[in-house]
């Protein structure tokens, strides 16, 4: 990302801010590779890195995904993998405006608040600018809709981006969708012994077949 010494620059607050990863993810594995295999492909042709909108109910799993995805892919994204959370279900939050998104994200990278431009096209065009060529990995996290996550696309070849959101954002230009389902009944029995941590359960008992189902 852009050098400390360029004017209107400091150095970035932090180009690695992914949220500690799970030791209990569990499942999803055809979801997960899916996006591994179309990011291997994209590197080893040099092609465009996509844009992946995963959607789903509320508590399915999409950040944890999301998250998890990006810890896997991260070595491939040397010049940052960066996590912002666009509140569009944070109680007694109002979701975050693209110009406010745009801010924090030109902040994170390192500039200056003195250069940050008014309005959302100008930071727009200055986010994509600064990140051109750049290798970054981009987590949208709990989206409202397009018109939210648009102005935040970065335009370079080299980046990928990750969105969570409820709703499918298949208006965005080239998103490819991941949607999420309810676990398969033995890997929600698997977690749920993952998560209970008592020793002598196993995902094959009956009463954790029926906790399963019953959640």
């Amino acid at each position: 990302l852009p050098a400390a010494g360029m004017t209107g620059m400091q150095r970035p607050a932090a180009l690695r801010t992914l949220p500690r990863d799970t030791v209990t993810f569990t499942g999803r594995t055809g979801e997960l590779d899916q996006l591994m295999t179309a990011v291997t492909e994209t590197a080893s042709s040099g092609g465009v890195f996509g844009i992946y909108a995963v959607s789903g109910m509320a508590g399915i799993g999409k950040t944890t995904f999301a998250v998890h995805a990006a810890h896997v892919l991260a070595s491939r994204f040397p010049d940052g993998q960066i996590f912002h959370r666009l509140h569009a279900h944070t109680a007694g939050q109002q979701p975050t405006n693209p110009a406010e998104a745009l801010a924090a994200l030109l902040l994170t990278i390192g500039v200056t608040p003195q250069r940050i431009p008014p309005g959302e096209q100008a930071r727009s065009a200055l986010w994509r600018e600064l990140i051109a060529d750049k290798q970054v990995l981009l987590v949208l996290d709990d989206a409202a809709g397009t018109d939210q996550v648009r102005p935040l696309l970065p335009g370079t070849a080299s980046c990928l981006v990750l969105i969570t959101s409820r709703r499918q954002l298949t208006a965005l230009e080239d998103v490819v969708p991941v949607s999420l389902g309810t676990l398969p009944p033995d890997q929600a029995a698997d977690l749920f012994v993952r998560l209970a941590s008592r020793p002598g359960l196993q995902s094959s008992d009956p009463e954790v077949t029926e906790i399963a189902r019953l959640c």
